[in-house]
């Protein structure tokens, strides 16, 4: 048995490495390009798919298809990840109607022009930042290590 104990502890001590050679690895990203490859899931608006404080891995914004998982600012800076659920050319500009998928509308608050605010068919193409990465149809995630970041976030915050 206290072999069995050993090599799990190794094995934690094994992904917990591997987590935090990630975590670098993104952040170095971020300084050299400008990209951020990782996003934190904040809220509930992805369940089940994403859960509160999930890290989902980012990829840059080609190629977006209906049943993509972007991620896209608000007119007030904030980024939001959803599901698109429908892609329309209007003038030569394409637009994203996304949702979420716990929530029971789409996003039709945010479909607007952030100088103007005019109303609009969906998200602007130029407002994408990303796209969440999966591979062979799975999302790729680590659970939880994101509420760090949020449980960070809020208490500086209110300082």
């Amino acid at each position: 048995m206290h072999k069995a104990l050993s090599k799990r502890i190794r094995l934690s001590d094994l992904v917990l490495i591997a987590i935090i050679i990630l975590l670098l690895c993104a952040n170095m990203t971020r300084l050299i390009t400008g990209f951020t490859p990782l996003a934190v899931i904040e809220g509930r608006s992805m369940m089940p798919m994403f859960k509160n404080g999930d890290i989902v891995f980012v990829l840059p914004a080609t190629d977006i298809s209906i049943g993509d998982i972007i991620i896209y600012k608000t007119c007030d800076g904030k980024l939001v990840i959803h599901r698109v659920i429908d892609i329309v050319k209007v003038e030569g500009k394409i637009y994203y109607t996304t949702k979420g998928d716990g929530n029971e509308w789409i996003d039709f608050h945010n479909f607007i022009d952030c100088s103007t605010f005019k109303k609009l068919p969906g998200i602007p193409s130029e407002r994408v930042v990303g796209k969440v990465l999966y591979v062979t149809g799975v999302h790729i995630k680590i659970p939880y290590i994101g509420l760090i970041t949020i449980f960070t976030s809020k208490l500086l915050s209110s300082i």
